[in-house]
Protein backbone atom coordinates (compact mmCIF):
# COMPACT_ATOMS: atom_id res chain seq x y z
CA UNK A 1 0.00 0.00 0.00
CA UNK A 2 1.38 3.47 -1.07
CA UNK A 3 1.91 5.98 1.55
CA UNK A 4 -0.50 8.32 -0.12
CA UNK A 5 -3.50 6.22 0.52
CA UNK A 6 -5.32 6.54 3.71
CA UNK A 7 -5.72 3.99 6.64
CA UNK A 8 -8.48 4.46 9.25
CA UNK A 9 -8.55 2.29 12.47
CA UNK A 10 -12.06 1.07 14.18
CA UNK A 11 -12.47 -0.44 17.02
CA UNK A 12 -15.21 -3.19 16.82
CA UNK A 13 -16.19 -6.27 19.36
CA UNK A 14 -12.75 -6.17 21.07
CA UNK A 15 -10.93 -5.84 17.73
CA UNK A 16 -8.90 -3.33 15.45
CA UNK A 17 -10.45 -3.14 11.94
CA UNK A 18 -7.83 -2.03 9.49
CA UNK A 19 -9.61 -0.35 6.87
CA UNK A 20 -7.56 0.42 3.42
CA UNK A 21 -7.83 0.10 -0.29
CA UNK A 22 -7.13 -2.92 -2.32
CA UNK A 23 -3.81 -2.54 -4.36
CA UNK A 24 -3.46 -3.46 -8.40
CA UNK A 25 -6.72 -2.46 -9.41
CA UNK A 26 -6.64 0.14 -12.55
CA UNK A 27 -9.43 1.77 -11.59
CA UNK A 28 -8.59 4.68 -8.86
CA UNK A 29 -11.77 4.08 -7.02
CA UNK A 30 -10.07 0.44 -5.73
CA UNK A 31 -12.36 -1.71 -3.97
CA UNK A 32 -12.25 -1.65 0.29
CA UNK A 33 -10.58 -4.41 1.92
CA UNK A 34 -10.74 -4.76 5.53
CA UNK A 35 -8.12 -6.59 7.90
CA UNK A 36 -9.32 -8.36 11.09
CA UNK A 37 -7.05 -10.96 11.77
CA UNK A 38 -4.41 -11.84 8.54
CA UNK A 39 -2.46 -15.24 9.06
CA UNK A 40 0.51 -14.62 10.88
CA UNK A 41 3.64 -16.57 9.28
CA UNK A 42 5.82 -17.07 12.25
CA UNK A 43 3.13 -18.38 14.21
CA UNK A 44 1.72 -20.84 11.60
CA UNK A 45 5.00 -22.02 11.17
CA UNK A 46 4.87 -22.74 14.84
CA UNK A 47 1.65 -24.37 14.86
CA UNK A 48 2.30 -26.19 11.35
CA UNK A 49 5.36 -27.55 13.10
CA UNK A 50 3.23 -28.15 16.55
CA UNK A 51 0.74 -30.22 14.43
CA UNK A 52 3.18 -32.11 12.91
CA UNK A 53 4.82 -33.40 16.33
CA UNK A 54 1.00 -34.38 17.75
CA UNK A 55 0.10 -36.30 14.50
CA UNK A 56 3.08 -38.18 13.75
CA UNK A 57 3.46 -38.97 17.65
CA UNK A 58 0.38 -40.57 17.64
CA UNK A 59 -0.63 -44.22 18.00
CA UNK A 60 -2.33 -43.82 14.45
CA UNK A 61 0.01 -41.11 12.71
CA UNK A 62 -1.93 -38.72 10.92
CA UNK A 63 -1.48 -34.91 9.34
CA UNK A 64 -3.91 -31.85 8.91
CA UNK A 65 -5.42 -31.95 6.01
CA UNK A 66 -4.90 -28.06 6.38
CA UNK A 67 -1.55 -28.21 4.98
CA UNK A 68 -2.50 -29.12 2.08
CA UNK A 69 -2.46 -25.67 0.43
CA UNK A 70 0.58 -23.93 0.01
CA UNK A 71 1.14 -22.70 -3.36
CA UNK A 72 2.04 -25.77 -4.99
CA UNK A 73 -0.53 -27.53 -3.28
CA UNK A 74 -2.98 -24.57 -4.53
CA UNK A 75 -2.28 -25.14 -8.00
CA UNK A 76 -2.82 -29.04 -7.70
CA UNK A 77 -5.97 -28.54 -6.14
CA UNK A 78 -7.21 -26.31 -9.01
CA UNK A 79 -5.42 -29.01 -11.85
CA UNK A 80 -7.89 -31.43 -9.72
CA UNK A 81 -11.37 -29.33 -10.03
CA UNK A 82 -10.67 -30.04 -14.04
CA UNK A 83 -10.28 -33.56 -14.01
CA UNK A 84 -13.07 -35.78 -15.75
CA UNK A 85 -12.51 -38.05 -12.48
CA UNK A 86 -13.44 -35.03 -9.70
CA UNK A 87 -17.25 -34.37 -10.48
CA UNK A 88 -17.71 -32.23 -7.28
CA UNK A 89 -16.96 -28.93 -9.42
CA UNK A 90 -18.77 -29.23 -12.29
CA UNK A 91 -21.95 -30.44 -10.45
CA UNK A 92 -21.95 -27.77 -8.28
CA UNK A 93 -21.20 -25.57 -11.44
CA UNK A 94 -24.11 -27.42 -13.28
CA UNK A 95 -26.39 -26.49 -10.59
CA UNK A 96 -25.46 -22.84 -10.73
CA UNK A 97 -26.26 -22.67 -14.13
CA UNK A 98 -29.21 -24.71 -14.59
CA UNK A 99 -31.02 -23.29 -11.34
CA UNK A 100 -29.54 -19.87 -10.94
CA UNK A 101 -33.19 -17.78 -11.24
CA UNK A 102 -34.73 -19.92 -8.52
CA UNK A 103 -31.96 -19.96 -6.23
CA UNK A 104 -31.61 -16.31 -6.70
CA UNK A 105 -35.17 -15.88 -6.02
CA UNK A 106 -35.11 -18.12 -2.91
CA UNK A 107 -32.06 -16.20 -1.66
CA UNK A 108 -33.31 -12.79 -1.53
CA UNK A 109 -37.29 -12.37 -2.48
CA UNK A 110 -37.82 -11.69 1.25
CA UNK A 111 -35.37 -8.91 1.89
CA UNK A 112 -36.10 -7.63 -1.55
CA UNK A 113 -40.18 -7.69 -0.17
CA UNK A 114 -38.28 -5.86 2.99
CA UNK A 115 -36.89 -3.34 0.81
CA UNK A 116 -33.57 -4.21 1.68
CA UNK A 117 -30.30 -4.55 -0.06
CA UNK A 118 -28.35 -7.96 -0.09
CA UNK A 119 -25.10 -8.68 1.56
CA UNK A 120 -23.84 -11.66 -0.40
CA UNK A 121 -20.94 -13.25 2.18
CA UNK A 122 -18.46 -15.96 0.35
CA UNK A 123 -17.11 -17.64 3.13
CA UNK A 124 -13.30 -19.07 2.40
CA UNK A 125 -12.66 -17.06 -0.65
CA UNK A 126 -12.90 -19.47 -3.55
CA UNK A 127 -11.16 -18.65 -7.32
CA UNK A 128 -14.57 -17.13 -8.51
CA UNK A 129 -16.20 -20.11 -10.95
CA UNK A 130 -18.78 -20.77 -9.25
CA UNK A 131 -19.61 -17.22 -7.36
CA UNK A 132 -19.26 -15.40 -10.64
CA UNK A 133 -21.96 -17.57 -12.30
CA UNK A 134 -24.27 -16.51 -9.07
CA UNK A 135 -22.92 -12.76 -9.32
CA UNK A 136 -24.32 -12.48 -13.26
CA UNK A 137 -27.32 -14.29 -11.72
CA UNK A 138 -28.44 -11.19 -9.51
CA UNK A 139 -26.93 -8.51 -11.78
CA UNK A 140 -29.49 -10.23 -14.15
CA UNK A 141 -32.19 -10.11 -11.82
CA UNK A 142 -32.03 -6.60 -10.96
CA UNK A 143 -30.61 -7.17 -7.65
CA UNK A 144 -28.92 -4.65 -4.95
CA UNK A 145 -26.33 -6.08 -3.44
CA UNK A 146 -22.69 -5.90 -2.03
CA UNK A 147 -20.24 -8.96 -2.43
CA UNK A 148 -18.35 -9.58 0.41
CA UNK A 149 -15.41 -12.52 -0.05
CA UNK A 150 -14.04 -13.00 3.58
CA UNK A 151 -10.82 -15.78 4.03
CA UNK A 152 -7.83 -15.74 6.54
CA UNK A 153 -5.67 -15.54 3.54
CA UNK A 154 -5.36 -11.63 2.10
CA UNK A 155 -4.08 -13.22 -1.28
CA UNK A 156 -6.86 -15.39 -1.31
CA UNK A 157 -9.48 -12.51 -0.97
CA UNK A 158 -7.56 -9.95 -3.03
CA UNK A 159 -7.19 -12.89 -5.79
CA UNK A 160 -10.84 -13.41 -5.78
CA UNK A 161 -11.40 -9.64 -5.78
CA UNK A 162 -9.73 -9.23 -8.68
CA UNK A 163 -11.14 -12.16 -10.78
CA UNK A 164 -14.82 -10.05 -9.65
CA UNK A 165 -13.69 -6.98 -10.95
CA UNK A 166 -11.76 -8.17 -14.25
CA UNK A 167 -15.29 -9.94 -15.10
CA UNK A 168 -17.94 -7.55 -13.94
CA UNK A 169 -16.03 -3.99 -13.11
CA UNK A 170 -18.23 -1.29 -11.39
CA UNK A 171 -21.27 -3.59 -11.65
CA UNK A 172 -20.55 -5.82 -8.30
CA UNK A 173 -19.86 -3.75 -5.42
CA UNK A 174 -16.86 -5.65 -3.50
CA UNK A 175 -15.60 -5.35 0.38
CA UNK A 176 -13.03 -7.89 1.11
CA UNK A 177 -12.76 -9.19 4.81
CA UNK A 178 -9.85 -10.89 5.61
CA UNK A 179 -10.51 -12.89 8.90
CA UNK A 180 -11.75 -16.48 9.99
CA UNK A 181 -15.09 -17.14 8.95
CA UNK A 182 -17.28 -16.54 11.96
CA UNK A 183 -15.21 -13.38 12.86
CA UNK A 184 -16.06 -11.90 9.59
CA UNK A 185 -19.55 -13.23 9.36
CA UNK A 186 -20.14 -11.35 12.57
CA UNK A 187 -18.46 -7.84 11.81
CA UNK A 188 -20.55 -7.60 8.14
CA UNK A 189 -23.84 -8.34 10.08
CA UNK A 190 -22.70 -5.83 13.30
CA UNK A 191 -21.29 -3.11 10.85
CA UNK A 192 -23.81 -3.32 7.29
CA UNK A 193 -27.06 -3.34 9.49
CA UNK A 194 -28.85 -2.21 6.66
CA UNK A 195 -28.83 -5.17 4.38
CA UNK A 196 -29.95 -8.71 4.46
CA UNK A 197 -27.24 -11.28 5.26
CA UNK A 198 -26.47 -14.48 2.36
CA UNK A 199 -23.83 -16.86 3.17
CA UNK A 200 -22.21 -19.16 0.98
CA UNK A 201 -20.08 -21.99 1.60
CA UNK A 202 -19.79 -23.95 -1.49
CA UNK A 203 -17.54 -26.43 -2.72
CA UNK A 204 -18.48 -29.00 -0.51
CA UNK A 205 -16.32 -27.73 2.19
CA UNK A 206 -18.41 -28.35 4.86
CA UNK A 207 -17.35 -32.53 3.95
CA UNK A 208 -14.05 -32.04 5.36
CA UNK A 209 -15.27 -31.65 9.19
CA UNK A 210 -16.37 -34.50 10.95
CA UNK A 211 -20.26 -35.17 11.56
CA UNK A 212 -19.66 -32.83 15.40
CA UNK A 213 -18.01 -30.53 14.07
CA UNK A 214 -19.67 -29.37 10.99
CA UNK A 215 -22.62 -28.68 13.56
CA UNK A 216 -20.46 -26.62 15.63
CA UNK A 217 -19.30 -24.60 12.93
CA UNK A 218 -22.44 -24.09 11.15
CA UNK A 219 -24.60 -23.10 14.80
CA UNK A 220 -21.73 -20.96 14.84
CA UNK A 221 -22.80 -19.73 11.26
CA UNK A 222 -26.10 -19.73 12.49
CA UNK A 223 -25.51 -17.31 15.68
CA UNK A 224 -23.47 -14.69 13.22
CA UNK A 225 -26.73 -14.51 11.11
CA UNK A 226 -29.61 -12.32 11.91
CA UNK A 227 -33.15 -14.27 12.03
CA UNK A 228 -34.37 -14.79 8.08
CA UNK A 229 -30.98 -14.83 7.01
CA UNK A 230 -29.84 -17.41 4.13
CA UNK A 231 -27.37 -19.81 4.02
CA UNK A 232 -26.25 -21.52 1.00
CA UNK A 233 -24.28 -24.45 1.07
CA UNK A 234 -23.31 -27.19 -0.97
CA UNK A 235 -23.09 -31.18 0.10
CA UNK A 236 -21.08 -34.25 -1.79
CA UNK A 237 -24.02 -36.55 -1.72
CA UNK A 238 -23.53 -40.34 -1.19
CA UNK A 239 -22.98 -42.26 -4.34
CA UNK A 240 -21.35 -45.04 -5.99
CA UNK A 241 -17.92 -45.91 -3.74
CA UNK A 242 -16.24 -46.44 -6.72
CA UNK A 243 -17.12 -43.18 -8.59
CA UNK A 244 -15.76 -41.29 -5.02
CA UNK A 245 -13.17 -42.98 -5.16
CA UNK A 246 -11.97 -42.25 -8.36
CA UNK A 247 -12.34 -38.65 -7.89
CA UNK A 248 -9.81 -38.99 -5.07
CA UNK A 249 -7.44 -41.04 -6.80
CA UNK A 250 -7.21 -39.98 -10.34
CA UNK A 251 -5.79 -41.95 -13.56
CA UNK A 252 -3.50 -39.55 -14.37
CA UNK A 253 -2.22 -39.07 -10.65
CA UNK A 254 -2.87 -35.68 -9.46
CA UNK A 255 -4.65 -36.24 -6.63
CA UNK A 256 -1.79 -38.49 -5.66
CA UNK A 257 0.53 -35.59 -6.29
CA UNK A 258 -1.48 -33.12 -4.07
CA UNK A 259 -1.38 -35.68 -1.67
CA UNK A 260 2.06 -36.40 -1.67
CA UNK A 261 2.76 -32.37 -1.71
CA UNK A 262 2.25 -32.51 1.68
CA UNK A 263 5.15 -34.63 2.40
CA UNK A 264 7.33 -32.02 -0.09
CA UNK A 265 6.11 -29.34 1.77
CA UNK A 266 7.40 -30.67 5.30
CA UNK A 267 10.91 -31.35 3.60
CA UNK A 268 11.42 -27.31 2.23
CA UNK A 269 10.10 -25.52 5.22
CA UNK A 270 11.55 -28.01 8.00
CA UNK A 271 14.42 -29.53 5.89
CA UNK A 272 13.12 -32.98 6.86
CA UNK A 273 13.80 -36.08 5.16
CA UNK A 274 10.26 -37.90 3.65
CA UNK A 275 11.31 -40.09 0.50
CA UNK A 276 7.97 -39.19 -1.47
CA UNK A 277 9.34 -42.25 -3.54
CA UNK A 278 8.42 -44.54 -0.33
CA UNK A 279 4.68 -43.94 0.29
CA UNK A 280 1.31 -45.55 -1.54
CA UNK A 281 -1.25 -43.13 -2.37
CA UNK A 282 -4.53 -44.65 -0.90
CA UNK A 283 -7.62 -43.57 -1.54
CA UNK A 284 -10.85 -45.29 -0.16
CA UNK A 285 -14.62 -45.18 0.78
CA UNK A 286 -14.85 -46.11 4.89
CA UNK A 287 -18.56 -47.58 4.51
CA UNK A 288 -18.96 -46.92 9.08
CA UNK A 289 -17.92 -43.05 8.72
CA UNK A 290 -19.69 -42.52 5.23
CA UNK A 291 -16.76 -40.82 3.88
CA UNK A 292 -13.57 -40.87 1.40
CA UNK A 293 -10.35 -41.04 3.16
CA UNK A 294 -7.02 -40.55 1.78
CA UNK A 295 -3.50 -41.96 3.13
CA UNK A 296 0.09 -41.99 2.43
CA UNK A 297 1.41 -45.67 3.38
CA UNK A 298 5.18 -46.24 3.96
CA UNK A 299 6.05 -48.48 1.02
CA UNK A 300 9.31 -49.81 3.60
CA UNK A 301 10.52 -49.22 7.35
CA UNK A 302 11.85 -46.12 7.43
CA UNK A 303 12.94 -43.11 10.17
CA UNK A 304 12.03 -39.75 9.14
CA UNK A 305 13.88 -36.88 10.53
CA UNK A 306 12.35 -33.70 11.24
CA UNK A 307 14.35 -30.69 12.80
CA UNK A 308 12.82 -29.13 15.57
CA UNK A 309 10.45 -31.68 15.67
CA UNK A 310 11.88 -35.10 15.94
CA UNK A 311 12.69 -38.64 14.42
CA UNK A 312 9.82 -40.81 13.41
CA UNK A 313 9.76 -44.55 12.83
CA UNK A 314 7.60 -46.09 10.18
CA UNK A 315 6.68 -49.61 9.79
CA UNK A 316 6.26 -51.22 5.87
CA UNK A 317 2.70 -50.73 5.53
CA UNK A 318 2.47 -48.33 7.75
CA UNK A 319 -0.46 -45.76 7.40
CA UNK A 320 0.02 -41.66 7.55
CA UNK A 321 -4.10 -40.43 7.49
CA UNK A 322 -3.98 -37.09 5.62
CA UNK A 323 -7.61 -36.53 4.90
CA UNK A 324 -11.42 -37.17 5.32
CA UNK A 325 -14.25 -36.14 3.06
CA UNK A 326 -17.44 -37.03 4.37
CA UNK A 327 -20.63 -37.67 1.86
CA UNK A 328 -23.86 -37.04 3.02
CA UNK A 329 -27.66 -38.46 2.45
CA UNK A 330 -30.98 -36.00 2.52
CA UNK A 331 -31.30 -37.91 6.11
CA UNK A 332 -27.71 -36.18 7.21
CA UNK A 333 -28.33 -32.69 5.66
CA UNK A 334 -31.72 -32.38 6.83
CA UNK A 335 -30.22 -33.96 10.75
CA UNK A 336 -27.45 -31.41 9.90
CA UNK A 337 -29.45 -28.70 9.20
CA UNK A 338 -32.07 -28.93 12.54
CA UNK A 339 -28.91 -29.76 14.80
CA UNK A 340 -27.21 -26.10 13.71
CA UNK A 341 -29.96 -24.03 14.15
CA UNK A 342 -31.27 -23.64 10.32
CA UNK A 343 -34.46 -24.32 8.87
CA UNK A 344 -34.28 -26.45 5.86
CA UNK A 345 -35.86 -24.24 2.89
CA UNK A 346 -34.88 -26.05 -0.21
CA UNK A 347 -32.24 -28.35 -1.64
CA UNK A 348 -31.14 -28.25 -5.44
CA UNK A 349 -29.16 -30.71 -6.94
CA UNK A 350 -27.15 -31.14 -9.86
CA UNK A 351 -28.16 -33.90 -13.11
CA UNK A 352 -26.35 -36.86 -11.95
CA UNK A 353 -27.89 -36.81 -8.40
CA UNK A 354 -24.36 -36.38 -7.14
CA UNK A 355 -24.55 -33.24 -5.79
CA UNK A 356 -26.25 -30.95 -3.60
CA UNK A 357 -26.82 -27.03 -2.88
CA UNK A 358 -29.11 -26.01 -0.11
CA UNK A 359 -30.59 -23.09 0.64
CA UNK A 360 -31.25 -23.06 4.77
CA UNK A 361 -32.66 -19.89 6.80
CA UNK A 362 -31.52 -18.64 9.94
Amino acid sequence: MSSQESVTMAETAGFHAVCEKADGFDDLRKPEITVLREEDAELAQAEFLSDLQLGLNSKSKYLSSLYFYDDLGSQLFSRITELDEYYPTNCEVDILQSSSNEIVHDLVDGAIKEGKQINLIELGAGDGRKTCVLLEALLANDVKFKFFPVDISREAVEMLMHRVYRRFGDRVRVHGVVADNLQGLSWIRENFTSGSNVALFLGSSIGNFPTEAAQSFLAGVQKSLNSGDKLFIGFDLLKDPEIMRRAYSDQLGVTAQFNYNLLRRINNEFNANFDLGSFYHVANFNVALGGMESWLISSKDQTVDIPGCGTFQFNSFEGIHTEYSFKYSDKSISELAAGSGFKETKLYRDRKNWYADAVWTA
